[in-house]
């Protein structure tokens, strides 16, 4: 029986380690395992751009381009869609609501799929100015001030 010893200090955040399991079998060795691992991952620093069409009185389609493949301070498990009201509390449907500093109560939508690239949003006021922000996450997503919000308004009720 063999035993590997590392030194745990030689890793650091935000670094990919790939780490090749081997066994030994009639003094062979063969491949078992393959992982990729990080000791943390680190969340993405870049803001994404939005593109929206299909406003309607009532709805609008969002979508963005995946977060750059190039990341490797972690793996990007999916995005935060937030939306939030011109000076008002949101209160969209199928949405999840984040309370924010001030009581400001703004609109999250988690998208658990790294691949989406679009998102339609329903049961939105007519003629309503909304605010929008998308963010790619590896462990978790941290609301922040500084999102750079899009601005759009829904169609007037005819």
């Amino acid at each position: 029986m063999y035993f590997f010893k590392c030194i745990i200090d030689a890793f650091r955040p935000g670094i990919r380690y790939t780490f090749n399991v081997y066994g030994i079998q009639d003094d062979r060795s063969y491949l078992l395992e393959k992982k990729a691992k990080y000791l943390k991952e680190l969340e993405p620093t870049d803001s994404l751009s939005l593109n929206i069409d299909k406003i309607t009185m009532n709805s609008l389609t969002v979508s963005w381009r995946r977060y750059d493949q190039e990341f490797r301070a972690g793996f990007i498990r999916g995005y935060i869609l937030y939306m939030k009201k011109n000076n008002q509390s949101c209160t969209a449907k199928e949405s999840k609501l984040l309370i924010h500093a001030g009581s400001q109560v703004i609109c999250t939508y988690n998208i658990t799929k790294p691949n989406q690239t679009e998102l339609t949003i329903r049961h939105l006021e007519p003629n309503t100015k909304y605010l929008l922000a998308i963010k790619a996450y590896t462990v978790k997503s941290e609301y922040n001030d500084n999102d750079n919000f899009t601005s759009v308004y829904t169609s007037a009720d005819t």
